[in-house]
C-alpha cells in the first residue's frame, strides 16, 4: 500500500528489496501496526510528502504499537477495575453473611463443621 501512495519516480531503486525490507518491519509489530502506518488517509502516505524510507516505516511502527499497547493496557486496568467493582458490590450486598458463609463451607472442608445455634440470625 505504501508503494501505491507514491510516484513511481520517488520509488525505492530496488522495489523487491524494499517491500521485503517492509514486510519484516511489519511482522515484527504486526498487523494492526502495519494496517494503522500504511493507512493511505491516516498512515505515513498522509503525512510524509517525499517516498519513506525505511528508518521513516519502523519510527512510524513504534509510535503506533506504543500507542496501541497503552490503549490495550488502559482496556485491561478498566476491565479489572470494573470487576472489581462488581465483587465488591456483590460483598456490600450482604457482607455479614458472605463471610460467615464463606467462612462455614471452608470449616466444613476441613471438617469442623459449625453447628446451627452459633450461626448468626439462627
Amino acid at each position: 500500500m505504501i508503494l501505491r501512495a507514491y510516484k513511481p519516480s520517488e520509488a525505492a531503486n530496488d522495489p523487491k528489496l524494499f517491500i521485503s525490507a517492509c514486510a519484516a518491519i511489519f511482522a515484527k509489530y504486526g498487523l494492526d501496526t502495519a494496517r494503522e502506518v500504511s493507512d493511505p488517509v491516516n498512515g505515513l502516505p498522509s503525512t510524509l510528502k517525499w517516498f519513506p524510507t525505511l528508518a521513516d516505516i519502523t519510527e512510524a511502527c513504534k509510535r503506533v504499537s506504543e500507542r496501541l499497547n497503552e490503549e490495550h493496557y488502559l482496556r485491561e486496568q478498566l476491565r479489572k477495575q470494573f470487576e472489581l467493582r462488581e465483587a465488591c458490590e456483590k460483598f456490600d450486598a450482604n457482607p455479614r453473611g458472605q463471610m460467615y458463609g464463606e467462612f462455614c463451607a471452608e470449616m466444613k472442608q476441613r471438617g469442623l463443621e459449625i453447628p446451627e445455634r452459633h450461626r448468626p440470625g439462627a
